[in-house]
């Protein structure tokens, strides 16, 4: 029995997927997700099956909350609110939980967490592989703030030499390693994308998005909070109803903190009559709605992947994304999808017009689910993840 003790950040389908799919196919593997008790009500769908722990931790912040403190000083000098305050976690009692544990190897995502420096330093003591994933980020050009951007990544220099490998979930995550994680060793850096599961996720033999309608049919999935950033789709969307290039309706799936003022957007460039708010739905029943509609958009400045993307492909949904989402390394820009330059509404603008055509959508469809079963299909990923661990 080869045991895996994984701590993540909060529980998100992509570890579930994955760490269920890697136990289907390798039983004699046990693995224990760890993470903050804060997440204790939903941690539920991990365990369910019974073939996955679920350890939960009190957070501490008191201490960590002095790293904050750069990246406020950076959001002043650039003068933007993208630069988000980090969420740092301590966890406490790990050290004594990975000692009752004992694991063969442990797992930890996002570098800069706190948590992830206490699992290396318990790994380092007690000679346990210790492997990184990471995820794509987002420097700036400002000479100062890259100054500092630079030094943290300096106080990570034994974090990453010590990693057995690290994980990169998209191109962008890889691209990022190489540029910036002084290793000697850089075979240590592996890209391993995020696969889809198709079996929950494929094209239905009645595809509902081709029932007889004279618009287009546009989702966005994705939290309301501003990296998603569903302001440049609504300006994208304006530009063609003002110009009446295309009749269209925009669906919204999603909850959030910013929803009021996403409908304050909404209002201010008269789209009430365009869009809509769907209500949540189990994410089993999610290939249904990605099947419903002519095109995916997500149009976020940042995030890690964006599993909305390879899902809604595997369904035959064509697909838009920002070139700041990882799930970008999904897409070849006019064979599978689309990538538009982010913030670029008017670029947008003009992908969505081209997926007007029925031809162009149909052609991305067929090419789009050839992708994800050729390349990204979970069990493939997973046997990659497997070798890398045993």
């Amino acid at each position: 029995m080869t045991k895996i003790v994984w701590i993540i950040q909060a529980p998100i389908n992509i570890y579930n997927n994955m760490a269920l799919s890697l136990k289907r196919l390798y039983p004699e593997i046990e693995i224990v997700f760890v993470m903050s008790n804060k997440f204790q009500k939903k941690t539920k769908k991990y365990s369910k099956e019974g073939k996955l722990k679920v350890r939960t931790l009190p957070e501490s912040f008191n201490f960590f909350k002095i790293f904050t403190i750069p990246y406020y000083f950076i959001r002043y000098i650039r003068r933007s609110e993208r630069v988000g305050k980090p969420d740092f976690i301590y966890l406490e009692g790990l050290r004594e939980l990975l000692a009752y544990e004992d694991p063969d190897t442990v797992i930890s995502n996002l570098f800069i967490q706190p948590y992830t420096w206490q699992a290396a330093k318990f790994c380092k003591i007690n000679s346990i592989p210790f492997i990184l994933t990471n995820q794509t980020m987002i420097f700036s050009g400002n000479p100062l703030s890259r100054f500092i951007e630079n030094f943290v990544l300096r106080l990570h220099r034994k974090l990453f030499s010590q990693s057995k490998y690290i994980l990169c979930w998209s191109e962008g995550a890889l691209e990022f390693a190489y540029s910036n994680f002084d290793i000697m060793d850089p075979s240590k850096i592996r890209r391993l994308y995020a696969g889809v599961n198709l079996k929950n996720f494929h094209e239905l033999k009645s595809h509902p998005s081709e029932k007889d309608h004279n618009f287009l049919k546009i989702l966005l999935v994705g939290r309301f909070v501003r990296y998603k950033n569903h302001q440049t789709l609504f300006k994208a969307l304006n530009l063609l109803k003002e110009n009446q290039y295309v009749d269209f309706k925009l669906n919204l799936l999603g909850s959030g903190p910013y929803k009021k003022e996403i409908i304050q957007d909404i209002d201010k460039l008269n789209l009430r009559e365009k869009v809509f708010f769907l209500e949540k739905r189990p994410h089993h029943k999610m290939k249904n709605l990605y099947s419903e509609h002519d095109i995916l958009v997500l149009p976020s400045y940042k995030e890690p992947i964006g599993m909305v993307v390879p899902e809604a492909m595997a369904c035959g949904t064509p697909v838009i994304v920002s070139e700041g989402c990882g799930a970008s390394s999904y897409v070849e820009s006019g064979l599978n999808g689309f990538i538009f330059r982010s913030f670029d509404y008017k670029d947008l603008a003009i992908k969505i017009l081209l997926l007007k055509d029925k031809r162009l959508r149909e052609k991305f469809s067929k090419n789009a689910i050839n992708t994800i079963k050729e390349k990204y299909d979970l069990k493939e990923v997973v046997k990659n993840l497997y070798n890398l661990i045993k």
